[in-house]
């Protein structure tokens, strides 16, 4: 499903009206009774008291247009309504100004609050609302609502009302997702035309509620003449990317995968990643690694093949490096996971990302070593995929972590082009980068933020890099499997107690899942 920034809305809903001829007050007067509709609904869901005012906060813009519309149209229904202008109304312009004059011809009643002892009755009016509408900002807002904005947020919020915001919640940056000051916490969004990036991911997130996408007549086709390549993951897409089994096939038929990690004090990396790759349909996979690691994975996985690596002091030798070379041609490698970060070692990561492997996942000790000498994959002959947490990234990228965090859709692109390889930056809703298209996955939940996720993650990756798929459908795909497993997880276990381990048990049934959904 397609996400747009809010930054993009403005070139639609020009393109909307220059280009197609559409009249912008038919679309405010759209967005407006998709307001009143979605209130009604509230009513009706929440058994809201019908004699009780709906308050609406307006803004100047758009945004506050479309609240405008919203009270004139509950009004008209019999709905009491009180509408609090956060601007004199002669600041309002075009289309709001409109509606603000139509709403004038109206009983519903209207205050601004620059008016003397605004701020008491706003406060009143909220303390007996049935409902509470949001149209102070659009998606044009950035930065952090101040003044008397964050006076009417913050009642808003305090009421302890219901909210239904408009477009998103006033106070949320709708292309980062981002949250510098007071925010409305809505019970309930609606939004126009497609969902917005922004309140898909968190913090925002957390203030949208439910979200309700309305159409209001925008253009479906301009959609592909805007420049981001954004995308929610969904049931549907994963259906059609799923690899099929077939009836008369082999273990050779599913690919080969090599998990090549681990050192003394760090050896359930690798055996993790190998049980995600397992349980995801590869038709080998073997772990090369240290001595000490043997008996642990034959213990737990002993489907699992195993290749001893000649090691010194626990870690993988430079020796090494003669054993691996020629024996991963005809595989898919994950590595990095748990295999430490001495020169030899990384020096190691770095032949092996060089080398004639099918397919590439790198992960943990991989990304530091990838960070100290940067390569760029788009050269490589196989499919490479990147999966940092948002520490890794910050490394490989040269930045802080907070600076990852707060925009990471833009750190997911930057990371894409310098590296030329599909990145996976996990985390709460994991992005994963291709060239110039983002997807955000939003499976998972947070009993999964436990040691070894990522290890099970990149197994998962590598076993559908094996099956054949491309780097884009094998990173998609395993994110949400990845993520799904962990829901199913939580159903049973719930979150405090779930560890890594649970993950791997729980894949055989995502996968179930999702191929009786492609069915």
């Amino acid at each position: 499903m397609r996400l747009v920034l809010g930054k993009e809305i403005a070139e639609i809903d020009r393109m909307a009206m220059q280009d197609c001829g559409i009249s912008g007050l038919w679309l405010m007067e759209n967005a407006g009774r998709a307001v009143a509709k979605q209130a009604v609904c509230l009513f009706q869901m929440l058994t809201l008291d019908i004699n009780a005012p709906v308050v609406l906060l307006a803004g100047s813009g758009n945004n506050g247009g479309d609240a405008l519309v919203a009270a004139r149209l509950l009004a008209e229904e019999g709905y009491q309504t009180e509408v609090f202008l956060l601007a004199s109304p002669e600041n309002y312009r075009g289309n709001a100004k409109t509606n603000w004059e139509r709403l004038g011809r109206t009983t519903v009643l209207t205050r601004g609050m620059t008016e003397p002892g605004a701020e008491e009755a706003l406060r009143e009016a909220l303390a007996s609302a049935s409902l509470v509408i949001d149209g102070l900002f659009g998606t044009g807002f950035h930065g952090a609502a101040t003044g008397t904005a964050a006076l009417m947020i913050t009642a808003a919020n305090e009421c302890k009302r219901p909210i239904l915001a408009i477009d998103l919640p006033s106070g949320v940056n709708a292309n980062d997702g981002s949250v510098e000051g007071p925010a409305v916490r809505a019970t309930r969004t609606v939004t126009f035309g497609w969902e917005k990036f922004g309140i898909k991911i968190d913090p925002a997130k957390q203030y949208a509620g439910r979200v309700q996408v309305a159409d209001i007549g925008l253009p479906t086709e301009l959609l592909a003449k805007i420049e981001s390549d954004l995308h929610s993951v969904d049931k549907s897409l994963v259906a059609s990317w799923l690899p099929r089994r077939q009836s008369n096939s082999h273990k050779g038929t599913y690919g080969h995968v090599a998990v090549v990690g681990g050192a003394y004090g760090m050896l359930g990396a690798p055996v993790l990643a190998a049980g995600g790759a397992l349980k995801s349909g590869a038709g080998l996979v073997t772990v090369a690694s240290v001595a000490e690691i043997m008996v642990p994975l034959a213990c737990r996985y002993p489907e699992v093949m195993s290749k001893l690596l000649p090691a010194s002091q626990g870690v993988l030798s430079e020796e090494a490096e003669a054993d691996l070379l020629p024996w991963v041609t005809d595989k898919t490698l994950a590595m990095g996971m748990g295999m430490g970060r001495r020169r030899e070692t990384s020096e190691l990561i770095y032949t092996l990302c060089c080398s004639g492997a099918r397919g590439l996942v790198l992960d943990a000790d991989g990304l530091y070593a990838l960070a100290a000498r940067p390569l760029d994959f788009r050269r490589a002959a196989f499919p490479v995929v990147l999966t940092p947490h948002p520490k890794e990234m910050a490394r490989l990228l040269g930045i802080s972590t907070a600076e990852v965090q707060k925009n990471r859709l833009r750190a997911a692109l930057r990371a894409a082009e310098t590296f030329g390889a599909v990145i996976v930056l996990k985390g709460a809703n994991t992005l994963t980068a291709v060239g110039k298209r983002v997807y955000l996955n939003e499976t998972g939940n947070a009993g999964m933020a436990t040691g070894g996720s990522g290890d099970v993650l990149s197994g998962v990756i590598a076993a559908l890099l094996a099956q054949g798929l491309s780097a884009e459908q094998a990173a998609v795909l395993g994110v949400y499997l990845h993520g799904r497993a962990g829901d199913l997880a939580k159903e049973e276990l719930g979150e405090y107690g779930m560890s890594a381990g649970d993950l791997v048990r729980f894949l055989p049934f995502a996968f179930r899942e999702a191929a009786q959904q492609s069915s």
